[in-house]
């Protein structure tokens, strides 16, 4: 069983219109759901494999610790805010943000995954070809939630730093939600800047995500 079916609700939805096709059918109504419940899935399923890897995907939610799942599947996106999640290698970060990711796919939220590395590349490529940085740009920010995986792994260049804040700033100002996960807390990503970034473009980072975030340590 996946993440996806796992999380899958069907009191989410209006089931008032499979009551009238079992009168047609002639199926019972727990048979409509659950074939309306394979629908949805399948419908979803492409959306979901693009955010989360196979190996991920096999994450057993009865696995990781209770009270780190309970504290990341609570957070609620009308707040508008996201999650900076930081702890040591193996603390169950990504698998607890991927049970969370799973559940608001489901309520329709379209969601964009970046692995750090990824999020590098693409950041460095943006600064070097501005026509294709700002397509890029305005798709990141489209989405209705941005997870970036292991950010903070490695020193930024000024080219990646100008990216993540450009954005933070057009994500915060349109409220829509980023999700970090990371080695390190907040107090320390300012060593992860370039020099000349560990002033007025760390500060401006790290304010965002103070002020549009709630911030998780897993120890």
């Amino acid at each position: 069983m996946n993440l996806l079916e796992r999380y899958f609700d069907i009191k989410r939805y209006d089931t008032s219109i499979l009551k009238e096709k079992c009168k047609e059918s002639g199926l019972t109504f727990e048979q409509a759901c659950e074939n309306y419940k394979h629908v949805r899935l399948n419908c979803f399923g492409r959306a979901w494999n693009m955010v989360c890897p196979a190996a991920f995907d096999e994450t057993d939610p009865d696995r990781i610790k209770s009270t780190k799942l309970d504290a990341v599947m609570k957070f609620d996106f009308s707040s508008h805010k996201g999650i900076y999640l930081f702890g040591k290698p193996g603390t169950q970060k990504t698998r607890s943000i991927y049970c969370l990711l799973a559940r608001e796919l489901l309520s329709c939220r379209s969601i964009i995954r970046l692995e750090s590395v990824e999020f590098s590349q693409q950041a460095s490529s943006a600064t070097f070809n501005p026509t294709m940085g700002a397509e890029w740009l305005d798709k990141v920010c489209a989405y209705d939630i941005l997870f970036i995986d292991d950010i903070f792994k490695n020193k930024m260049t000024e080219a990646q730093e100008f990216i993540l804040f450009s954005v933070l700033d057009r994500r915060t100002s349109n409220c829509k939600p980023t999700i970090f996960t990371s080695n390190i807390g907040l107090s320390d990503a300012c060593s992860m800047f370039t020099d000349s970034g560990q002033g007025d473009r760390a500060e401006a980072v790290m304010r965002r995500i103070k002020e549009f975030s709630r911030v998780l340590k897993f120890s």
